[in-house]
């Protein structure tokens, strides 16, 4: 042990609140896809749309980060407070170079859990991550893999969902791609918001999707009919709890 951290070849590792969103987004990056609900434009879209105060964790050696574990702190009167990473998407959790980085990023939450005095710490991690931490599993992710074109996609598909595709194509349904401004035409259809509020897409749009592609929905005879979740990278096709909506056809 050092002073200030652990030493990796040479180097201490200590553990500290980011603030840099370069320095951040440059090592989160290397890790696309894994790693695309770390990057800091969702901690922008989720403190700004919810309210929730982030806490950005960064393990660092003195030449660069070497883990980063985005936590967010959610008080709930009901259930009490916790710290979340990352509410309101499907992963979170750490994203380390090595054990020792990890280790002392979930030291450092447990540390900052009793001071914020929440009831738990919950990580979204998308896989197994060994820590004495209890393990549950109330919440999963369905994930498949794309077929190379879109025909072995359709002849994958059953025979009943064929047909509601094509009934869709039979009565003017069609996808169309864009953004925030997509969502006024939708919501003036007296459609409810759901779950999540309208400025939640639409944080989503102004922080996030420059650099994706967002399947804004499909329209029926000339009006937007729905929202799916999802955004385009260059790696994979994601979704986003509480973007989706549907209008009844």
């Amino acid at each position: 042990m050092t002073k200030d951290g652990v030493v990796v070849s040479g180097s201490a590792v200590v553990v500290d609140l980011c603030t840099d969103s370069r320095a951040w987004d440059s090592y989160v990056s290397a890790h696309v896809p894994q790693s695309y609900y770390h990057g800091w434009k969702w901690r922008e879209a989720i403190r700004q749309t919810f309210g929730h105060s982030p806490y950005y964790l960064a393990a660092r050696t003195s030449e660069s980060i070497c883990g980063v574990l985005p936590l967010f702190h959610i008080k709930s009167t009901l259930f009490g407070g916790s710290l979340v990473s990352v509410p309101f998407v499907s992963t979170g959790g750490v994203l380390a170079d090595n054990p020792i980085a990890r280790d002392l990023l979930l030291a450092k939450a447990a540390e900052l859990g009793r001071r914020l005095g929440v009831r738990h710490i919950e990580l979204r991690q998308g896989e197994c991550l060994s820590t004495d931490w209890a393990d549950r599993s109330s919440k999963v992710s369905m994930r498949i893999d794309l077929p190379p074109s879109v025909d072995t996609l359709w002849r994958g598909l059953s025979t009943g969902m064929r047909n509601k595709v094509r009934n869709g194509q039979k009565r003017g349904l069609r996808a169309v791609w864009g953004g925030a401004e997509q969502l006024g035409p939708f919501y003036s259809r007296r459609f409810s918001e759901g779950s999540y509020p309208v400025r939640w897409r639409s944080g989503c749009c102004e922080c996030v999707f420059d650099r994706a592609w967002q399947h804004i929905g499909t329209a029926l005879v000339g009006f937007p009919a729905g929202v799916p979740e999802e955004v385009h990278t260059p790696d994979a096709v994601l979704d986003i709890p509480g973007v989706g909506r549907r209008a009844r056809l």
